[in-house]
């Protein structure tokens, strides 16, 4: 059964090729920004959203606090900003994966269909720095080696 996927993004060529890979096996709608992506919303069904982070009018955050507070619609961000804090602030949101731009279009062919075949996709949580056992505490924590 075919699924609906809404793609979210500014960028033309991001849209045209998630359009064409993916539209093989799946329904695929496309806006360029967070008003365009609620009218599809209202008025589709969708089974997965594909978000940009960094969209130019208004932020991907709104679509995605809309999104979590009317239905639980899975939403896989995508985004070139390599900021770790960004990515942890959408994972305690509960975003259901993160794909780091550029990315290799087939292993997000393969992450969406694997997600679309869960009836219910677990949503992505951050590893453990941080553990507690007995009196004792652990943080992990990563050291730089200085120049």
């Amino acid at each position: 059964m075919r699924k609906s996927i809404l793609v979210v993004d500014d960028d033309l060529f991001i849209r045209d090729i998630t359009s064409h890979v993916l539209g093989v096996n799946n329904d695929i709608l496309l806006a360029h920004d967070v008003l365009n992506a609620r009218k599809i919303l209202q008025n589709n069904h969708v089974d997965l959203v594909l978000l940009d982070i960094e969209l130019e009018k208004e932020t991907s955050e709104c679509l995605f606090d809309d999104l979590q507070q009317t239905n639980e619609i899975p939403v896989m961000i995508f985004s070139s900003n390599k900021d770790p804090m960004i990515r942890d602030n959408f994972i305690d949101l509960g975003i259901v994966d993160y794909v780091q731009k550029p990315f290799n279009m087939n292993e997000l062919e393969v992450k969406i269909q694997d997600l679309l075949l869960q009836s219910n996709p677990r949503k992505m949580q951050k590893k453990r720095r941080e553990f507690h056992f007995k009196n004792w505490f652990l943080n992990l924590m990563k050291f730089r080696k200085s120049a």
